[in-house]
C-alpha cells in the first residue's frame, strides 16, 4: 500500500496567499479584499481537527465525530471461522494482566494479532502482509493513540493522536526524506496547525482561542517564505515576504486593509525601500536607501505636492519641488558641505523672494547650491579671479557667485552658488547675496536685460548723476569689461536685490538712491512676470 502524502480535508476555508511582489504604488494602496477577507473570516472551530477528518487513511476505530475508540474487534471463533471469508481461525491466548491476544491468519498469507485489555477494549491491534507492510494501532490508558503503517514503497507512517485533539503524523519516505502534519494546543487556548512537505516546504497556522487565525507561515523548498501575522489589539496585519537569498518585503495593513507601511530589503545590493501612507491609504513618503546609506527620500503633501531629497554618501544633498501636475514650483536647491543653520538661512530668504521670482526660476530649472566655500561646488573657483575682484583673490574670496551652464541635452542650465565662509571669514549678508545672485539668473531669463537698450540707457542717465564719490564706491557695478556689459549685468543685480527686499535695509537704500532709473525699470519688468 503506498502510503504518499494526501492533502489533509479540513473544514478551514482557504487562507488565499497575499502576493510578495505587490505593487505599492497604486493610488489608493488598498489590499486585496480576498487577503484581508481570508485573514477576517477564518474563525475556526477548535473542534474541527478530529481524527475522523485529519486521518490521512480510513480508521475502523475512531469515531469520526469524537475521536474516541468505537470499534472492539470482536475474536472469531473455529465454529464462526467458516463464516468470515479467506480468514483461518482465531486463537486466543490469555494475557497475563487478564486481557486478551487474538492472532489469526488470512488466506493471502497476512495475519493480525488484536489485544484486549480486561474490560474487553481493544488496545492494540496489528496487520503483517506477506509483502512485508504493515499496519500497527495501540492506545494507552491515557487514551493515546499510536499509529505505524509501512508501505510498498517503503514509507513508513508513525502518527499520534492524543485525547485532547492534539496529533502529529510522520512519514519517512525510502530515500530518507520525510513530510509530516500536526495540530497541537498552546498554551493560551487556540492551536497550531502545522504541515510539512517532502520536499521541505512547509505551512504553519496558528489560531487563536476563538478560531482565529492570527498567523500563517507558508516556506517554499527553496528556503522563501510568507509570513503573516495579525494584531487582534488593532486588526491589524503584518505580511512578510521573504525570497531564498533573505531579501524579503514587509507590509501593514489596518483592520479595514489599508496600507500603512511597506520596507522592501534587497540582500543582493545592500539597497532597501520604505513607503508610508496617510490613514486613507494615500502614499505620503517613499524613501529607496542604497548600501552606503546615499538615499533618494520623496514625500507628498494633502494637496498632492511633492518634495524630492537625493542624498550622496557624503551628506551632500539636493532638493527639488514639485505641484500635483509634476510641475515644478521653485529652484532645486542643492546642499554641499555647509551647516544646517546657514543651509536653513538660504532656504528661508527663498521662501521669502516674490512669488513671480520664485515661478520663474522653477520654469527655467534653475539650481541654488548652497556650499561651505565657493570652490566646494566648482573647484576652479579655488584658483580663478573674479571679474571685478582684486588681484590674487579668487572666487572663495566671494560669498556668491552665477554661472550658466550648458545641460547634456543643449538646454541652458542657471547655477547659482551661495557660499557660507569666505577666505577672510563668514558671509554675513545672507539676504543680500541671494537676491544679488538671483538677479543674475533672472537677467539671463529674461534674454539677458541688462544688455537692452532700454537699460543701458536707464543705467547710463543714473551713472551721469553720480558723484566722483559715489563712482568709486559703486565702481564694482561701473565695470567696463566687455564693453560695459559686465558693469551693467553687476547693476541689475544689485538693483533686483534692493527692489525685491527691504527698502528700509542700508544697502538697499543706497542702490535705490543711486540707480533710481534702473529701479524703475526693473520694477516694471518683474511686474510684467505676473
Amino acid at each position: 500500500m503506498s502510503v504518499e502524502t494526501q492533502p489533509i480535508k479540513s473544514a478551514k476555508p482557504d487562507v488565499h496567499e497575499h502576493q510578495g511582489n505587490r505593487n505599492h504604488d497604486s493610488a489608493a494602496g488598498s489590499l486585496s479584499s480576498s487577503v484581508w477577507d481570508s485573514m477576517k473570516t477564518a474563525n475556526l472551530p477548535k473542534t474541527s481537527q478530529s481524527a475522523g477528518e485529519f486521518l490521512m487513511f480510513s480508521s475502523p476505530f475512531l469515531d469520526s465525530k469524537t475521536g474516541t475508540v468505537n470499534a472492539r474487534l470482536e475474536p472469531i471463533s473455529p465454529a464462526q471461522s467458516s463464516s468470515v471469508k479467506g480468514q483461518e481461525a482465531v486463537k486466543t491466548r490469555k494475557n497475563p494482566d487478564g486481557g486478551h491476544t487474538d492472532t489469526g491468519s488470512g488466506a493471502n498469507g497476512s495475519t493480525e494479532v488484536s489485544t484486549y485489555d480486561p474490560s474487553g477494549k481493544l488496545v492494540f491491534k496489528r496487520t503483517d502482509n506477506r509483502d512485508g507492510t504493515y499496519s500497527e494501532w495501540k492506545v494507552d490508558a491515557n487514551g493515546h493513540v499510536s499509529i505505524r503503517e509501512k508501505g510498498s514503497d517503503g514509507s513508513l507512517r508513525v502518527r499520534d493522536e492524543y485525547p485532547n485533539g492534539n496529533f502529529k503524523e510522520q512519514t519517512t519516505y525510502k530515500d530518507g526524506k520525510k513530510s509530516s502534519i500536526s495540530h497541537f494546543a498552546d498554551n493560551n487556548g487556540g492551536y497550531v496547525d502545522d504541515k510539512i512537505n517532502r520536499d521541505g516546504s512547509e505551512t504553519l497556522s496558528h489560531f487563536d482561542q476563538d478560531g482565529t487565525l492570527v498567523f500563517k507561515y507558508a516556506k517554499n523548498s527553496d528556503g522563501s517564505f510568507s509570513q503573516r501575522k495579525l494584531n487582534t489589539a488593532d486588526g491589524s496585519i503584518v505580511f512578510h515576504d521573504e525570497k531564498a537569498d533573505g531579501s524579503y518585503t514587509e507590509s501593514k495593513v489596518d483592520k479595514s486593509g489599508t496600507w500603512k507601511t511597506t520596507h522592501t530589503v534587497n540582500k543582493r545590493d545592500g539597497s532597501s525601500e520604505t513607503k508610508n501612507y496617510d490613514p486613507s491609504g494615500k502614499l505620503v513618503k517613499e524613501r529607496q536607501e542604497k548600501k552606503n546609506h546615499s538615499f533618494k527620500e520623496t514625500t507628498y503633501d494633502a494637496d498632492g505636492n511633492k518634495t524630492v531629497h537625493e542624498q550622496d554618501a557624503k551628506g551632500d544633498y539636493a532638493e527639488q519641488f514639485f505641484n500635483s501636475k509634476g510641475e515644478r514650483i521653485s529652484p532645486t536647491i542643492a546642499v554641499v558641505k555647509a551647516s544646517p543653520e546657514f543651509v536653513q538661512q538660504v532656504k528661508d530668504e527663498i521662501a521669502r523672494l516674490p512669488e513671480s521670482v520664485r515661478k520663474l526660476l522653477a520654469k527655467n530649472d534653475s539650481v541654488i547650491a548652497i556650499a561651505g566655500k565657493m570652490s566646494d561646488v566648482d573647484p576652479a573657483q579655488a584658483k580663478e579671479r573674479p571679474r571685478g575682484y582684486e588681484k590674487g583673490e579668487t572666487g572663495d574670496d566671494s560669498g556668491g557667485s552665477e554661472q550658466q551652464l550648458i545641460g547634456k541635452n543643449g538646454k541652458k542650465l542657471e547655477l547659482a552658488i551661495i557660499a557660507e565662509k569666505t577666505r577672510s571669514g563668514l558671509t554675513d549678508d545672507i539676504e543680500g547675496t541671494v537676491r544679488h545672485e538671483v538677479g543674475h539668473m533672472i537677467d539671463h531669463m529674461l534674454n539677458d536685460y541688462s544688455h537692452s537698450a532700454v537699460f543701458k540707457a536707464a543705467f547710463d542717465q543714473d551713472v551721469a548723476k553720480m558723484s566722483k564719490e559715489t563712482k568709486e564706491s559703486e565702481k564694482y557695478f561701473l565695470q567696463k569689461g566687455n564693453h560695459g556689459k559686465d558693469g551693467r549685468e553687476e547693476a541689475f543685480a544689485e538693483v533686483v536685490r534692493a527692489v525685491t527686499g527691504d527698502p528700509t535695509e542700508a544697502r538697499n537704500a543706497e542702490v535705490l538712491k543711486q540707480f533710481p532709473k534702473l529701479a524703475e525699470l526693473i520694477k516694471k519688468r518683474l511686474g510684467e512676470l505676473n
